[in-house]
């Protein structure tokens, strides 16, 4: 006798913002929250723009008229940050487990952090000692 697997329903039901984080409910009652820094036009968005969506491809994407923002919710699942900024980084950011924040879209210690512990802001935190070299060298690329 084989087991029945309830099929996953990758579809958008709703989105809500936080402070610092996306959340998009699925069809399936599944949540995907990733941080707001992945994705810099939402990040800059309004409140008013953010709250602007809609559904679109089917149910499988999310679209903001208003800054001409979309996203799926299969790069969503991947945790994709936006295409054509790999770091999706323009402002600081910290992980809510290190001690230091980060300002420079070439550091690795960065740019390792989970999307979980990703945080916008420099959490009142010092700089992290690779940002600062690296900005010292002018590697900077996102700020």
């Amino acid at each position: 006798m084989g087991i029945l697997a309830l099929a996953a329903d990758e579809r958008v039901a709703d989105v809500e913002f936080s402070v610092d984080a996306l959340s998009v409910a699925l069809m399936d009652g599944r949540t995907i929250t990733v941080p707001l820094v992945w994705y810099p036009k939402l990040l800059n968005a309004t409140e008013a723009e953010r709250n602007r969506w809609q559904i679109s491809g089917g149910g499988y994407g999310i679209h903001w008229p208003d800054i001409d923002e979309d996203l799926s919710t299969e790069g969503l699942l991947r945790g994709a940050p936006a295409p054509g900024n790999p770091s999706a980084k323009k402002a600081s950011w910290h992980s809510t487990t290190q001690s230091v924040y980060h300002n420079n879209s070439k550091c690795t210690t960065g740019n390792n952090i989970e999307p979980q512990y990703c945080q916008q802001g420099t959490g009142g935190k010092p700089l992290c000692q690779e940002c600062n070299r690296l900005n010292q060298i002018g590697q900077q690329n996102s700020i």
